[in-house]
């Protein structure tokens, strides 16, 4: 069963209460803990918010928490004895540790809040089928530390004891930056959308991206710019730097023409890439379009064949946000195994006027570059701890599927949320057992690794977590936007704006989001 995300009122009434009461101090104290990884592989994993509970046998339960409607996550096979206390409150529970796997399907889709904040910079409230918390907290990521020199990740376990007796557990973990220089060339196959649709802002915004794009290349990079207008001549330029000249030029001259099929751009573009393969190199396709053609009425077939030879395909949605169809690049970029970033708002986002797309800019990286691939984590906590989702919600019973999606990518950090429910209030915080992580992923090039393996106990990892405050109000924001109700936005903007996540640059941009939406401004 495929889990789904819902959004209980009860939430962000706990949120709200939470903020007023202050007791969120931004001391982040939780420590970094290394994994115990072997062989030559490496370590590395990631993380989500999709979860499925199993214990003693490895029974599943239900995928649940945050996720989107089409994530789904693995059924668990670990299982451990309890400790055998005499505790009042647990007797009727069974002394085995529960342990819940995690994933998240297609943490590389970063549409969701760059469509939102053009929607509510447009004065429109955005549309409640398109808000993924997912995506929000993918983009509004608490910030984390990059591993120590030589690791392979940084993995940060954070517990907050609630005021309902209950501990949030939230686990980030961190990748490590990208190298500077860029170690491996780039084979770069650009295509651009240029039919007669692109006309106006689209195609500014287009070619902003694609500069972008050239200000991050290197000597020795290959890019091969592809129109899918079939009157446009396919043009290859062999990068001398960054801005490189001749590309800059060609990128200028792009114009809307004629009208084409997707499925001729698409062939043709990957005969070009095919062409400029780079073995041991990173090879792209990067697709710039206003996404008007229904995915329905694209052959996805060449798009998953040229990934699994080593082509990801990365999707850059640059037409208006108001009636923008995210399901084609979607549907590409999942079958490309690669991303999807939304660039709203040309004139906002341009850089001291360079014509440089600022949020494409900021996450160059993290767009096209991936660390660890098909991640599940598995906590195990003590047996008097039942697992729930982030809403706080048990797991009920169904079927699970393994999620190859979840990919973490260079420079950046996913966050896992689980609520740790006691059976008996004596046993909160009891230091006597351990909680255990395992990471499983697969390098970038989709070889299996060594798994990562650590412990540690309820006192070591104690913390008023700013991180952890953060991720309430990202998913305070994505309740709120989805509800559409003037409490959940008030609610949604006291998190944002209460100390200590009123001096984040993330959680300013949100508050002032919020003020903008039609059903806040009503109040």
């Amino acid at each position: 069963m495929r889990a789904r995300w819902f959004i209980p009122v009860a939430l962000l009434a706990a949120l709200a209460a939470a903020a007023c009461g202050g007791d969120e101090s931004g001391q982040d104290n939780g420590g970094t803990f290394g994994g115990d990884a072997g062989g030559s592989g490496g370590a590395g994993s990631t993380a989500g918010n999709t979860a499925t509970s199993g214990a003693a046998n490895g029974a599943g339960g239900a995928a649940g928490g945050m996720a989107p409607d089409d994530a789904a996550s693995s059924k668990s096979e670990i299982s451990k004895s309890g400790g055998g206390k005499d505790i009042a409150g647990c007797a009727q529970v069974p002394t085995k540790q529960t342990s819940v796997t995690l994933t998240v399907a297609n943490p590389r889709w970063l549409r969701s809040a760059p469509l939102a904040r053009a929607s509510l910079n447009a004065g429109q409230a955005p549309d409640p089928t398109a808000v993924d918390p997912i995506q929000l907290l993918g983009y509004y990521t608490p910030s984390y530390d990059p591993p120590a020199a030589g690791a392979p990740l940084a993995v940060v376990p954070e517990l907050r004891l609630d005021g309902s007796g209950d501990l949030t557990l939230q686990i980030g973990v961190r990748a490590p930056d990208a190298p500077a220089p860029r170690e491996k060339v780039l084979a770069l196959t650009l295509l651009v959308d240029t039919s007669p649709s692109m006309a106006g802002d689209s195609m500014a915004r287009a070619k902003a991206a694609a500069k972008t794009i050239a200000a991050h290349l290197q000597l020795h990079d290959t890019v091969t710019l592809v129109a899918t207008s079939p009157e446009i001549e396919d043009q290859t330029f062999k990068i001398q730097g960054p801005s490189d000249g001749p590309l800059i030029q060609a990128i200028n001259d792009l114009a809307p023409g004629g009208d084409g099929t997707l499925d001729r751009a698409l062939e043709q573009a990957y005969t070009e890439a095919d062409a400029h393969f780079v073995k041991d190199g990173d090879n792209r396709l990067a697709f710039l379009t206003d996404a008007g053609t229904p995915a329905s009425a694209v052959n996805l077939t060449p798009v998953s064949d040229h990934a699994a030879s080593g082509i990801s395909l990365i999707g850059l949605g640059v037409g208006p946000a108001d009636g923008y169809r995210s399901g084609l690049l979607d549907a590409m970029s999942l079958a490309g195994a690669g991303a999807h970033l939304y660039l709203d708002d040309f004139d906002a986002a341009e850089v001291a006027g360079s014509g440089h797309h600022s949020i494409l800019a900021a996450r160059f990286a993290e767009v096209f570059d991936v660390a660890a691939r098909a991640v599940k984590v598995t906590i195990i906590p003590p047996w008097y701890y039942a697992v729930r989702d982030p809403q706080g919600q048990p797991y009920g019973d169904a079927d699970a599927t393994v999620n190859d999606t979840s990919d973490l990518t260079v420079g950046h950090a996913m966050v896992f949320r689980q609520v740790l429910h006691p059976c008996d209030a004596s046993v909160i915080l009891d230091d006597d057992d351990d909680f255990s992580v395992e990471v499983d992923y697969q390098t970038p090039d989709g070889v299996a690794a060594t798994p990562v393996t650590m412990t540690f106990k309820a006192s070591q990892v104690l913390v008023d977590s700013a991180r952890i405050a953060k991720a309430d109000a990202v998913s305070a924001y994505a309740a709120a936007l989805a509800s559409q109700n003037p409490d959940h936005l008030r609610a949604a903007l006291s998190l944002a704006t209460a100390p200590p996540l009123d001096t984040d640059a993330d959680m300013i941009e949100i508050g002032k989001l919020i003020q903008l939406h039609p059903a806040y401004a009503k109040q």
